[in-house]
């Protein structure tokens, strides 16, 4: 667990700003399925995979947005931290996990999906897809990937 708070730390710090305790919303109660998450964090992953940082950048919810600052910002994330690592190759789930706090980040309704990636220039690397559930339905909320 400690691994994981300080994995969303790195993943978010410089991005978020800070909130009083009156401007955090409740957590809803609720828990949906994680199979439209996965499905979305697999399809979103795919853009990253053909380079498509663009449309991966368009497919974050707002929140995100705002934590990148710009779609350019977060281009020059995707090529800095993906392309020395060369192509994938082979990508498995490690961990997922549905949570309703994170460092960070307000509460909300959160999915994690932890990946062991394989890419051509380098092995077992570390993908992390955060996805949120957002009027109704699960969007993209975050990306980080390291050795």
């Amino acid at each position: 667990m400690k691994r994981f708070a300080v994995i969303f730390t790195a993943l978010i710090l410089g991005f978020a700003g800070c909130q009083t305790p009156q401007e955090r919303v409740q957590a809803p109660s609720t828990q949906h399925d994680l199979g439209d998450a996965r499905r979305l964090a697999l399809a979103w992953l795919s853009l990253v995979d053909q380079e498509q940082y663009s449309e991966a950048f368009d497919q974050y919810n707002d929140a995100a947005k705002l934590r990148v600052r710009s779609k350019e910002s977060s281009i020059a994330f995707y090529k800095a931290i993906r392309q020395p690592h060369g192509r994938p190759v082979h990508r498995r789930i490690a961990r997922e996990a549905q949570v309703k706090e994170l460092p960070m980040l307000p509460p909300s309704e959160y999915a994690v999906f932890d990946f062991s990636t394989d890419f051509s220039a380098q092995k077992d690397v570390f993908e992390e897809v955060l996805t949120e559930y957002r009027d109704g339905k699960w969007t993209i909320a975050g990306y980080a990937c390291h050795k």
